[in-house]
């Protein structure tokens, strides 16, 4: 992953039943920015993201995580109303950004990202 030209990371979460959250996080120098939006019924509960940790930190564990070798998809059929997940990452270079999605099926390390991502 080309950590330096990272210009955003976006990550959406959750079901039908049990709301949705949609995480853009961008950054001014250091500084990680981020907006939130909420679907069926979710709340922001005002709780501080990212409290202590610079984009750079971020980035490192994010590295360390090789999101760059996830399959694009990961779906599991048999399961109804279950929970999706998606993220994009975009890039300041001319190359293309990263894309991967998943409907009930994760890559393995996906808790640990989700924890990176304070979103769990």
């Amino acid at each position: 992953m080309k950590k330096e030209f990272i210009k955003t990371i976006i990550v959406s979460y959750g079901g039908f039943f049990s709301g949705a959250e949609k995480r853009t996080l961008t950054h001014e120098g250091e500084k990680i920015l981020v907006e939130r939006e909420f679907y069926n019924g979710a709340f922001d509960d005002g709780k501080i993201l990212y409290n202590g940790k610079t984009w750079s930190m971020l980035l490192d564990e994010l590295d360390k995580l090789h999101i760059d070798e996830w399959d694009e998809a990961y779906d599991d059929p048999d399961v109804m109303d279950g929970t999706q997940w998606s993220l994009d990452i975009k890039l300041s270079d001319k190359t293309e950004g990263l894309h991967y999605w998943g409907s009930n099926k994760y890559p393995e390390n996906f808790d640990v990202f989700m924890k990176v991502m304070e979103m769990r």
